[in-house]
């Protein structure tokens, strides 16, 4: 069975084939998602940090997550 690419893995394929406009998806993804992901991706935090952080439950914050990558996922499959 083929592993699936992590959504770092997929946001590096994106800057590669996308000519520089590899956070158009990103920048689609709704405000609360955005945040999360931003602060996953870009500022290092853990999970359990982002909750922390947004004062929301953990499973919220891995909810979003889970909703981002799979927009994310799309938008790269969609460059193929």
């Amino acid at each position: 069975m083929k592993k699936r690419p992590t959504i770092r893995c997929q946001i590096k394929c994106m800057k590669r084939t996308n000519g520089g406009k590899e956070f158009s998806a990103l920048s689609e993804l709704p405000a609360d998602q955005h945040e999360v992901v931003a602060l996953s991706y870009i500022e290092g935090l853990s999970h359990s940090e982002i909750a922390e952080r947004l004062g929301l439950p953990l499973g919220t914050v891995k909810s979003r997550m889970r909703l981002a990558y799979l927009k994310i996922r799309e938008a790269v499959e969609d460059l193929k």
